[in-house]
C-alpha cells in the first residue's frame, strides 16, 4: 500500500489545515502498524520497519507545511536506516545530496526487491534534458537529488516562468516544443496523471519525438544513483 501511493491519492486526499493533515497521517500510520503487526512474531525486523514508516510519515506531514527543513529529516532518516541491518549502511553525504524523496524511495525499492532503472540519455549526439514543471510539488519533491545527478537538466520548463528564472543556476523557460529533437530526453515531473498525459499526447505528434521519462522513472533511477553504486 505504502509503495503503490500516489500525490493524487495521498498528498491532496487531506484537507489544507496542519490538523486535519496530521490526523489523515496518523491514520494512515495506524494502517502501516496494523498491517505489519499482523506478523505471527513481533520481531527485530517488523519493529525497525514500523519506525522508519513513522520517521518518513511524520515528515510528510511537516514538509507540507514546511514546518521544519528537509536536512533534518533526512539525517534522521538515514540514522535509523543504519541503526539496524534492514538495508544496507548509507553515507549520509549521499542522504543528503539525494533528498528525503530519493532515499525514501530506495528503501521501499530494496526491501520489496524492486528492479533498478536505467534512462538513456543522448548528451553525446548533442541531446539535452528538459525538465518539464519546475514549480511543481514533485520537482520541489525531487529536485535535490536531480540537481546533484547525472541527469541534472539542462532547462526547466514551466508555463508560469518569467524572463530570468533559474533554479540554481539552471534556467527556467516556457516550453519551447518546437525545438526539441529525438536526442532530446524530457522528463515530465507531473503527478497528476491526466495532466502528464496530456502533455505526453502532444510530445508524441512532434515530428521528432524527444524521450520521454516520467516523475517515479525518475525517483527510481535516482533511488539507484545514489544508493546503489
Amino acid at each position: 500500500y505504502t509503495y503503490v501511493a500516489r500525490e493524487s491519492s495521498i498528498m491532496q486526499t487531506a484537507s489544507s489545515t496542519l490538523r486535519s493533515i496530521t490526523i489523515f497521517y496518523d491514520k494512515y500510520l495506524e494502517i502501516i502498524k496494523t498491517i505489519l503487526l499482523k506478523y505471527d512474531r513481533l520481531d527485530k525486523y517488523i519493529i525497525n520497519l514500523i519506525s522508519i514508516f513513522e520517521i518518513y510519515v511524520r515528515y510528510t506531514v511537516s514538509l507540507k507545511h514546511l514546518v521544519n527543513d528537509e536536512s533534518d529529516f533526512i539525517d534522521i532518516f538515514t540514522k535509523k536506516i543504519n541503526e539496524n541491518d534492514l538495508l544496507p549502511r548509507i553515507d549520509t553525504k549521499k542522504s543528503r545530496a539525494a533528498g528525503i524523496e530519493v532515499l525514501h524511495r530506495y528503501v521501499g525499492n530494496y526491501l520489496i526487491g524492486y528492479p533498478n532503472r536505467d534512462i538513456n540519455i543522448n548528451r553525446e549526439s548533442g541531446g539535452r534534458v528538459i525538465a518539464y514543471s519546475a514549480f511543481g510539488s514533485a520537482s520541489s519533491r525531487i529536485r535535490r537529488g536531480l540537481l546533484n545527478s547525472d541527469i541534472r537538466p539542462d532547462v526547466f520548463w514551466d508555463i508560469a516562468a518569467k524572463s530570468g528564472d533559474n533554479i540554481e543556476g539552471v534556467p527556467v523557460h516556457t516550453p519551447a516544443f518546437n525545438s526539441l529533437t529525438e536526442n532530446d530526453t524530457v522528463i515530465i515531473l507531473l503527478l497528476k496523471i491526466d495532466i502528464a498525459k496530456s502533455v505526453t499526447e502532444y510530445l508524441r505528434q512532434i515530428p521528432s519525438v524527444p524521450n520521454i521519462w516520467y516523475y517515479f522513472d525518475v525517483l527510481d533511477y535516482l533511488a539507484r544513483y545514489f544508493f546503489y553504486s
